[in-house]
């Protein structure tokens, strides 16, 4: 099985125990290191280090089943660089609100995955709502965005003490820097 093919099974293994509520699941999926990231919507939905991403996800699927949400997950792009990878998704479901009243939800989330020995382990993920006037299945994360998490994953991992092959943090500092002129040129 090669990383594209290795990456989708985590990324599809994480939904199914998402909408399950298998914590034990999802949590055999994420890095247990000081430098997991969990990004919510919410201001306060911040979670650095394993036992702090552990926590926020229980938040979340408590919340999860208390509002009786089905989240379903669709995979927009894959890119591979060493071992990191990032992939950007969108998510559609639906929910109750207290009063019953159905509401449908789509989500972009980004997420970075790890290669720790022979598995990809999630080591950042960040979903936000979309705008409500955006028509679902059309709404995608902006590029300087994944390029903040990326850079701001990357600022972690290093301070926290780990090792990183310097020409690896070039590729990934360069192609971050390609990605910006583009942006740029963009207007």
């Amino acid at each position: 099985m090669n990383d594209k093919e290795q990456i989708e099974n985590v990324i599809g293994a994480f939904e199914t125990a998402f909408r399950s509520g298998d914590m034990d699941s999802m949590s055999s999926l994420w890095s247990h290191s000081d430098d997991a990231v969990f990004i919510g919507s919410a201001a306060h939905e911040f979670y650095k280090g394993w036992r702090s991403v552990e926590m926020g996800l229980g938040i979340i699927l408590a919340d999860t089943a208390r509002i009786k949400s089905k989240v379903y997950y669709r995979i927009r792009d894959i890119n591979i660089l060493n071992n990191t990878a990032w992939v950007i998704m969108t998510t559609e479901g639906s929910y109750l609100t207290e009063d019953a009243e159905k509401i449908h939800a789509v989500r972009r989330i980004t997420s970075v995955l790890c290669r720790e020995g022979d598995e990809w382990k999630i080591c950042m993920w960040h979903g936000s709502t979309s705008n409500p006037a955006i028509l679902p299945g059309t709404s995608y994360p902006s590029i300087g965005g994944i390029v903040n998490a990326i850079e701001e994953w990357l600022r972690g991992f290093k301070i926290s003490g780990h090792d990183m092959d310097l020409s690896e943090e070039a590729k990934i500092l360069e192609y971050l820097q390609l990605v910006r002129s583009v942006i740029s040129q963009m207007g």
